[in-house]
């Protein structure tokens, strides 16, 4: 799906086609719906399992598991694309959701000089947006 978002936000960005933003738009809004239930998102099944294995200090949860970041990465870059390229700021609420859950999380979009909403206008990621995916 994030791959899927980046190419529709690209899409919209190089043609200004509002049938893409609209496509944007409907998938961000279903994708919040699903992490409704307890925040998380992801497109790995029982991705919370070795999320949590790992923070207990197990690295053998690897072996077990598939490559959990660059699945996830790949939907946080949609995400991210899709508020940037398009402006869509629930796109930007559902990345943010998980980091803010726990304790504390990955993320800090409240403080700092990335805590305002994207405005870029670049085709490339925003300085804005793009500071949450340097793990």
């Amino acid at each position: 799906m994030g791959h899927y978002l980046s190419a529709l936000s690209l899409q919209y960005r190089a043609t200004g086609d509002s049938r893409f933003k609209e496509r944007v738009n409907y998938i961000v809004s279903e994708l919040a719906n699903c992490q409704q239930q307890n925040g998380f998102l992801s497109a790995q099944a029982n991705l919370a399992e070795p999320f949590a294995t790992l923070a207990a200090g197990h690295g053998d949860a690897l072996l077990k598991f598939r490559v959990p970041w660059y699945i996830q990465h790949k939907m946080f870059a949609g995400l991210r694309d899709a508020c940037c390229l398009t402006g869509n700021q629930q796109a930007r609420d559902v990345l943010i959701r998980p980091g803010q859950l726990g304790s504390g999380g990955y993320f800090k979009p409240e403080s700092g000089p990335n805590s305002r909403s994207c405005s870029s206008k670049s085709t490339v990621a925003c300085r804005r947006c793009s500071w949450m995916f340097m793990f």
